[in-house]
């Protein structure tokens, strides 16, 4: 391939991801845990919340994690975005280069421009629009992979297995289940033993990965020593349940394909069945869908035969499922799937990256072997599959935009009205009723929101039930009308 046409190719998947981020440019924050957590900084309150949310869920990770979490909100809610969207880009940067130099170049460029204008955001803890550390040992897992990848095809020495070691060691302290990669450590220094026997293969991928298993006694001993110490811990996110083994393999399945193309489109529209989806398609996510499609087809016209990596391929699809595994063996997440609470969650944005590749694979193997005079036929059928998916992609995406874009500004306006109140005269226990019509914007940020202003509002009763107000005390009426958050001081009523 010649430079200039790498040069354009990778200028098309720059577009193509600047365009995705154009259009979602307006989604700050989309979990009810990013608010609290921007009001706790705000405070000055996070090396306490910090050491209190580590021991309540027992888990040492959050002393790692949670400062790529809080760092960036420390300079506001537009450097925590920035900082979503430069993790999401070195996602893609250190995919693209696995396919690149372990696949084929033209194939990593098709691959990479053919999922971006399929990445979906929704309501489902969203690695594309929440939770910016997550990002980070994902990186480190892909890094940790394409250095053994050079290790076993002999492409560098045993320096490369180390700096595999240290990614894999700094991943697992963001998050427990990124443990499990280190059985994808072992798969692919197995793969590339010279050794027949079979036990002694084993032992020697396991000497070669001896750093990597050291690394892996030490975080689960400082994970599960930690843990203990925390006596009162009772999250359920981390507590394990291998009694429904047919419940797992649903939450398995369910957070594997979450974020397959059209899936967040078909939720909406079981939930929602009265919305036109549709409607929020606008011209600019016309032209996008159609230069996009008309350029992902010329990547796949340009595909030249390449032998299939099916080992690799093999590889990706059990790094999906490691991804998943734990989460579908978590309490919390059986209850939430089996229950109908939802239908993906924060790996499935690994397994969307990961399981891309299979299906790709297998796509241009099939574009090889079909004969040059029906090759046009190939690519006009593809296009058009790829034009209809990436439309219900766009519609889902502007839905979400929107509804994530109202809830901020809701905040934004409640934080204004707060630094012009007189906090002299409330009550210290003052009782504020919410009128706020969203029912998604929920009183405890309204209340964390306050207390960035006045820290004492932490006493303040919050309600949205007139019942529960004692109106012989007197009372607020919190309201949100017309874009415009206002308040209104209610006297008390006569005995």
């Amino acid at each position: 391939m010649k430079r200039k046409e790498l040069v354009w190719q990778g200028f098309g998947i720059l577009t193509l991801l600047f365009c995705f981020f154009y259009l979602t440019r307006s989604v700050i924050f989309s979990v009810e845990e990013e608010y609290g957590l921007y009001y706790i900084v705000q405070k000055g309150d996070f090396f306490l919340w910090l050491n209190d949310i580590a021991h309540e869920t027992g888990r040492i990770t959050f002393y790692v994690l949670c400062w790529f979490w809080a760092g960036p909100m420390f300079l506001g809610p537009v450097a925590y975005k920035i900082c979503l969207c430069i993790f999401v880009g070195l996602d893609l940067l250190v995919f693209f280069r696995l396919l690149y130099v372990h696949v084929n170049r033209q194939f990593a460029f098709f691959c990479t421009a053919l999922l971006i204008p399929l990445l979906q955001i929704n309501d489902q803890h969203n690695l594309l629009i929440t939770y910016a550390y997550l990002h980070v040992p994902f990186i480190l897992i892909l890094l940790s992979i394409h250095f053994l990848l050079d290790y076993g095809k002999g492409k560098k020495g045993y320096s490369a297995v180390l700096w595999s070691a240290l990614c894999n060691f700094v991943a697992s302290f963001f998050q427990e289940n990124f443990v499990l990669f280190y059985v994808s450590c072992f798969l692919i220094l197995f793969f590339y033993e010279k050794e027949k026997h079979f036990f002694k293969r084993c032992l020697h991928a396991l000497w070669e990965l001896r750093f990597h298993v050291l690394g892996g006694i030490v975080f689960l001993a400082a994970y599960f020593l930690f843990r203990a110490s925390c006596a009162g811990s009772s999250y359920s996110g981390n507590t394990p349940n291998f009694s429904q083994p047919l419940n797992s393999l649903i939450v398995l399945f369910t957070f594997l394909t979450g974020l397959f193309p059209g899936t967040t489109f078909y939720h909406l529209r079981n939930a929602l069945p009265d919305l036109n989806l549709l409607a929020f398609i606008d011209w600019k996510n016309v032209v996008i869908i159609l230069i996009s499609t008309i350029f992902v087809c010329y990547l796949l016209y340009k595909m030249p035969r390449f032998s299939m990596p099916i080992p690799l391929a093999c590889l990706f699809i059990i790094n999906a499922v490691l991804a998943c595994l734990l989460h579908s063996f978590s309490q919390q997440y059986l209850d939430w799937v089996i229950h109908g609470d939802t239908y993906a969650y924060v790996p499935s944005f690994y397994a969307y990256i990961f399981l891309s590749v299979p299906p790709t694979l297998l796509l241009v193997y099939l574009y090889s072997r079909v004969r040059k005079k029906l090759r046009p036929f190939f690519v006009g059928i593809f296009a058009l599959l790829y034009a209809t998916f990436s439309i219900l992609v766009a519609a889902s995406n502007r839905y979400y935009t929107w509804i994530y874009h109202e809830h901020y500004e809701h905040y934004s306006n409640y934080e204004e009205l707060f630094q012009t109140l007189n906090y002299e005269e409330f009550d210290p226990e003052a009782q504020i009723l919410v009128t706020d019509p969203d029912p998604l914007v929920l009183l405890n940020n309204v209340q964390q929101c306050m207390t960035t202003v006045h820290y004492n509002a932490f006493f303040f009763q919050f309600t949205r039930n007139i019942g529960e107000i004692d109106a012989e005390k007197g009372y607020y009426i919190l309201s949100y009308e017309n874009n415009e958050a206002s308040i209104q001081y209610v006297s008390p009523a006569s005995s």
